[in-house]
């Protein structure tokens, strides 16, 4: 395995330019896990709700951060191990090496992990990652697609599949009982399409990646519960009909595949680029 040295701080990955993505870097206070006196298990030090993308246009990557810290959070306990000077965040290739500081605006960090809950294991993940690409940061505002960011974070590469004969959600539970990490797409298209127009009454934003956190029944009628990785804004539950409706595609940590168009809405059908996170104060 190979291991890059990136902790000097001319290596640090390089910064969108301009306004206020950009950002400086800083050192950040907080700690690598949540502490849990109760605890000490991955479970306890890695949580969905510690993922909160920030400025950056790269929900592609959070949300299988995301993904994964509610259905394997072992595995992103392994990535991480913290030093005085530096971060050592292992990818199935290589180990990196990243300083300890951050992107950071109003003492916290300004990318992922911006929420200010004080735990730092997205904002390493999301700067080895900026480390490894042409651009860093910058190349990660472009956007990306779900399924590279598997690749990166587990060596995965999720296969395509049929969609399912029967029912998505029902799909989607069983996915996660099996416990994989489920990410869902919404499609790229404009708010004031009939797509769009359903998409903004239940709270859903398009071309954006969501954690497929649960499925549960209500009135006897099964309901799919997504994450926002924003940390905020977390739309209504949908059934199946509005999954068929509203959601492009279902990645997994093993396998994808697009998700039948129930009524021919239009639209393109894609997770590359995602919504950025909202412009303003996080809450």
């Amino acid at each position: 395995m190979r291991v890059v040295q990136t902790a000097a701080r001319v290596q640090e990955p390089r910064l969108p330019d301009g306004g206020v993505l950009r950002g400086a870097y800083g050192l950040p206070v907080g700690t690598l896990w949540a502490k849990n006196p109760f605890s000490n298990t991955p479970a306890a030090h890695v949580r969905l709700a510690h993922v909160d993308q920030g400025y950056l246009n790269d929900c592609f990557l959070n949300a299988v951060m995301g993904a994964l810290a509610l259905k394997q959070p072992e595995r992103i306990e392994r990535m991480l191990t913290y030093h005085a000077d530096h971060v050592d965040v292992r990818f199935p290739d290589e180990v990196v090496h990243i300083g300890r500081e951050l992107p950071m605006l109003d003492g916290r960090p300004m990318y992922s992990g911006s929420g200010g809950n004080g735990v730092l294991w997205p904002s390493y993940i999301e700067k080895a990652v900026a480390s490894r690409l042409p651009e860093g940061y910058a190349s990660l505002d472009r956007g990306g697609d779900v399924r590279q960011a598997f690749r990166w974070l587990t060596g995965a590469r999720p296969h395509k599949l049929a969609p399912p004969t029967g029912s998505i959600v029902a799909d989607i539970r069983a996915r996660l009982g099996d416990g994989q990490a489920v990410v869902v797409g919404t499609y790229r298209t404009p708010s004031t399409s009939m797509r769009g127009r359903e998409m903004s009454a239940l709270g859903l934003y398009a071309d954006h990646a969501y954690v497929a956190q649960s499925v549960f029944s209500k009135d006897g009628v099964p309901q799919l519960r997504l994450w926002n990785v924003w940390g905020n804004s977390h739309p209504m539950t949908l059934n199946e009909d509005q999954v068929r409706r509203l959601v492009s595609e279902v990645v997994t940590d093993r396998s994808w595949y697009f998700v039948p168009d129930a009524l021919a809405y239009g639209g393109s059908s894609s997770v590359i680029n995602g919504q950025p996170g909202p412009v303003g104060p996080m809450a």
